[in-house]
């Protein structure tokens, strides 16, 4: 049997306390060819030597440090074009994150059955905010038959979870068609970016859901989404040019631009209007 090659990318910076019981999940994985990169974004602790540490029993693992903090968007697409380059599916995991039993196998098996997939989509369980609890599966997402109906889902965030879609394995291929990933030019740079990745991706082929619970998305104070200010007038008008651009540029036909725009682009322009 042939096993496609994935590989993992983790972001990690200042981890040293939990960042093993990551790590022992992914190195876990039954799945027989994946490969491990993990970037340390100049830690002031002792992660990097930790995860040095645990990579020398771990052959399939390569630790890697930045020589300057270049924060969770940059590191995120620097080991994105490292990954695409490597393996046939990639899938970027944070520091803190745990992953059940056939994350990847059961992943790659719905991506090898659905080729015209551009990623799919795990099970994720909740841990620690107290407006998301149990299991989110984004069925929604999977259920979008049309480019438009996805599209328009994302925007429109009508999910529950839907940034599971973020951490599930993508198609390199498709990874390669959006890269690079511009900032938003207003507010906070990094504030959302993982919503306006999953919509270009969107733009290249479907999202499948796995149906199956495939990992723990822990939540704290210290997560960065917990950093956004998603109140600010800055960064929500920096997120709605960022999608409206990007549906302009975007390599679908006029009518899907047009079917996207006169779905969402008219609310969007309201809430801009609202925030100036």
């Amino acid at each position: 049997m042939i096993y496609p090659k994935v590989i993992a990318l983790v972001t990690a910076y200042n981890a040293e306390k939990f960042i093993i019981e990551t790590l022992e999940s992914i190195a876990a994985q039954t799945y027989a060819n994946f490969e491990v990169i993990l970037c340390d974004d100049c830690s002031k602790d002792n992660t990097f030597k930790v995860c040095q540490d645990f990579a020398k029993d771990h052959p399939n693992f390569t630790i890697l440090r930045n020589e300057v903090n270049l924060g969770w968007f940059s590191n995120s697409e620097n080991l994105w074009r490292k990954g695409v380059e490597l393996g046939e599916y990639c899938f970027l995991h944070p520091h803190d994150d745990i992953l059940f039993d056939g994350f990847i196998a059961e992943q790659i098996k719905v991506l090898e059955e659905n080729p015209q997939a551009a990623l799919a989509i795990p099970g994720m369980k909740n841990i620690g905010l107290p407006f998301i609890q149990g299991n989110s599966f984004c069925v929604e997402l999977s259920n979008s038959i049309t480019t438009s109906d996805l599209v328009t889902t994302l925007i429109k965030k009508q999910v529950h979870g839907w940034w599971a879609a973020y951490h599930g394995i993508h198609r390199s291929s498709v990874v390669k068609k959006i890269l690079p990933v511009a900032k938003l030019r207003i507010g906070n740079p990094e504030h959302m970016a993982d919503l306006l990745w999953m919509i270009k991706l969107s733009f290249h082929g479907q999202f499948i859901s796995t149906n199956k619970v495939l990992f723990q998305k822990n939540y704290n104070s210290k997560t960065l989404s917990a950093s956004w200010d998603f109140m600010s007038k800055k960064n929500k008008v920096g997120i709605y040019l960022a999608i409206a651009e990007e549906i302009v540029k975007s390599p679908l036909s006029l009518k899907e631009k047009l079917n996207i725009g006169k779905k969402i682009l008219p609310g969007l322009l309201v809430k801009v209007k609202n925030q100036l």
